[in-house]
């Protein structure tokens, strides 16, 4: 029993408060819950009103200024050719597949 330490009036002062308001802090958490997810709901009904009001999405895109060169971007991308061989080990009936991918 050398860990024993009384406990200091603070202390009990401090657990007597959360004892006897138990029910108190309960509500108020849950108050605060309820309110939180309303909060969530209303941000979430407004942009779905907001959404649908506004305009398509074809409008929307239309109304973007387009001056990128798509058509020389996807061509400098290209994916690179794969070469695939396969290695027949027939000593040991294991059968391998090598890819190599050439530099340029």
């Amino acid at each position: 029993m050398e860990d024993y330490t009384p406990l200091t009036p603070k202390e009990l002062e401090r657990g007597y408060f959360f004892l006897s308001h138990k029910e108190t802090i309960k509500k108020i958490l849950l108050g605060l819950a309820v309110l939180a997810i309303a909060i969530l709901y209303t941000v979430v009904i407004v942009n779905i009103i907001k959404f649908t009001r506004g305009s398509s999405f074809e409008q929307a895109s239309l109304s973007i200024k387009q001056n990128f060169d798509w058509i020389a971007y996807h061509q400098n991308r290209i994916p690179q050719e794969i070469d695939v061989y396969f290695i027949n080990f027939s000593m040991y009936k294991i059968q391998y597949y090598v890819f190599r991918i050439p530099m340029k």
